[in-house]
């Protein structure tokens, strides 16, 4: 018999094709990290009808190369056809998100690049169990994604996966959902110097906020980093001591 096709399930597994064989009495499928490394056997399989296999025994994100033998058997003995032409692939990780982050035009989303990707498929719903429908499919090396679909006051919960495009596309797993607030930025916002230390801050209510964080930086483009969280929406004052 002949491979037909491999291809990433999820992030845990591996999807394996071959041809029947009509004569077969059942296939032995074996597995190498490359191509002409040793051949482990993964399974081996009663009956000639069986044509997939899941390979549950993988490491996420290694490339696997794939053989399969027909087996015939009579009179209690095995007789083995020897390894098809081997067919590879790359199992893709989990996406890892770099932000998720409420902006003036909606939610940004960015994450890092998936080996043996070329695109990435993002999901959304409001509500965390209930049903996920594709946003956006990006191919590419495309690594950030901004949902301007939004309203300000709404949650909304997000999972993405990379995909391999092909004949047989792969697939790997979708992140845990991911849940961002979709909020305007504070309105008015004004720093006073009250002495040599202190400094203090105002700024207009936000539509449906509960609460605010501060952020601090010693440079207009430079990073910054949370020094307060004020939580009820009208507090909108905040005095810097440090």
């Amino acid at each position: 018999t002949a491979m037909v096709s491999v291809r990433s399930k999820d992030s845990k597994s591996m999807e394996v094709k071959w041809k029947k064989d009509t004569k077969a009495t059942g296939y032995r499928l074996k597995r190498s990290e490359t191509k002409n490394g040793k051949y482990q056997t993964v399974v081996e399989i009663q009956g000639n009808s069986t044509v997939k296999y899941i390979d549950k025994t993988i490491a996420s994100g290694k490339v696997y190369y794939y053989a399969v033998e027909s087996v015939a058997e009579k009179n209690g003995v095995k007789n083995y056809s020897g390894n098809s032409k081997p067919v590879s692939a790359r199992n893709l990780k989990k996406v890892t998100v770099s932000s998720l982050e409420t902006g003036e035009k909606g939610v940004a989303l960015s994450w890092k690049k998936v080996a043996g990707a070329n695109g990435y498929q993002i999901m959304r719903s409001d509500a965390k169990n209930g049903k996920f429908t594709e946003i956006a499919k990006l191919s590419g090396d495309k690594l950030s994604y901004q949902d301007t679909q939004t309203a300000i006051g709404n949650r909304y919960y997000y999972k993405i996966r990379a995909f391999a495009s092909g004949k047989n596309t792969g697939y790997g797993s979708y992140t845990a959902v991911l849940e961002k607030w979709a909020l305007e930025a504070p309105q008015d916002f004004a720093a006073v110097l009250v002495q040599a230390d202190q400094v203090r801050l105002s700024w207009e209510a936000a539509r449906k906020a509960v609460g605010y964080e501060v952020f601090r930086s010693n440079q207009a483009d430079g990073k910054y980093g949370s020094i307060a969280t004020i939580e009820g929406r009208k507090n909108v004052t905040y005095m810097d001591n440090t």
